[in-house]
């Protein structure tokens, strides 16, 4: 697959704001990125819906929710528009009204309480399914990480269908303090908790990889939760045809760094056998200006071979980096919709 070339996007201040921002939070900047849009939206004196859109996203991929909280109440009551949602996530829409944020079967965690899991415990008997939202969960002393391990681990062996919200961000906090200490066997357990609840089997067995490297030691082999599978509600999303299915997507996730990551490779190799290339980059955290460039360059060559090419609700940053590296515009972006 052919690469574009990097030479003329090396400086980000050339680019427009949202490009610039895109490139910094590319390169590992979030800090700087969000500091140029708020610079931007500052100097604006009309509303600019894509610029407040990435700063949203990247706060919410930063996870600062108090941050994010202040600014949503401040873009509100300047523009007279709803308030942004922290949990800014398709799923939402598809859970049973009690599952809903504030609903009687949705449990928000700040911090884990002394009486966490008997309310857990109580919502398991009045509701079919229970909605955790670990989003804003900060970090954990060993005490808190083996009482939210244990819950998690009760709750994947329970009858109450269990949807966790903020995964990732959680899920990156944790790695945050594991690559400080590689050792950290409690973590390291809720980790392969969190992935194995939300039936995450490839994101549990690359830990599982990583975790024998970092400690020496024999990872957890995989099985799947017992908990029941929650019947969600059907959402009607207006797409181009050919419809697909979730089962025909290749998937790119994490944080892909080099051009030779085995996920983009392995990407562009199965690609060539299909017609229909549906690519899901929901989960994909952050990307890398060289391996982004390379993303584009085998899209867009698909493109030219006439092959039907979407990119699956990426993160609005990751959206704004393809395009600044000339992604074709046969290639559909597919974004999310509520």
């Amino acid at each position: 697959m052919a690469a574009l070339s990097l030479r003329r996007f090396v400086d980000a201040r050339a680019l427009p704001a949202s490009d610039e921002a895109a490139m910094l939070f590319a390169q590992g900047q979030s800090d700087a990125a969000r500091l140029v849009l708020e610079d931007e939206l500052a100097r604006r004196r009309t509303l600019d819906a894509r610029l407040w859109a990435l700063l949203f996203g990247l706060l919410r991929v930063q996870g600062e929710w108090q941050r994010f909280d202040a600014l949503a109440e401040r873009y509100a009551a300047s523009t007279g528009l709803p308030v942004p949602v922290w949990l800014d996530h398709p799923l939402l829409a598809r859970l049973p009204e009690p599952m809903r944020t504030g609903g009687a079967a949705y449990v928000e965690l700040y911090e884990i309480a002394p009486d966490l899991a008997q309310r857990i415990a109580h919502i398991g008997q009045q509701h079919i399914g229970m909605h955790l939202d670990v989003s804003r969960l900060g970090c954990l002393d060993a005490a808190d990480a083996i009482r939210l391990t244990d819950i998690l681990e009760q709750l994947a062996q329970g009858v109450v269908a269990v949807v966790v919200s903020g995964t990732d961000q959680f899920a990156a906090r944790i790695r945050t303090a594991l690559d400080a200490r590689l050792g950290n066997l409690l973590l390291w357990r809720l980790l392969f908790a969190l992935y194995r609840l939300q039936e995450l089997e490839e994101d549990f067995d690359r830990a599982g990889l990583e975790y024998t490297l970092a400690t020496g030691f024999r990872a957890p082999s995989w099985e799947p939760p017992l908990a029941p599978v929650l019947a969600l509600q059907a959402v009607e999303e207006k797409r181009r045809s050919p419809r697909y299915q979730a089962s025909e997507s290749l998937r790119l996730r994490g944080r892909i760094e080099e051009s030779t990551d085995l996920q983009l490779v392995t990407l562009c190799e199965l690609a060539q056998q299909r017609q229909y290339v549906n690519v899901d980059l929901s989960r994909l955290g952050r990307i890398a200006p060289s391996p982004a460039a390379t993303l584009v360059g085998a899209m867009n060559e698909l493109a030219d071979w006439g092959k039907v090419v979407r990119l699956l609700r990426p993160h609005a940053l990751i959206e704004s980096l393809l395009q600044a590296l000339s992604l074709d515009a046969r290639v559909q972006l597919v974004r999310a919709q509520l």
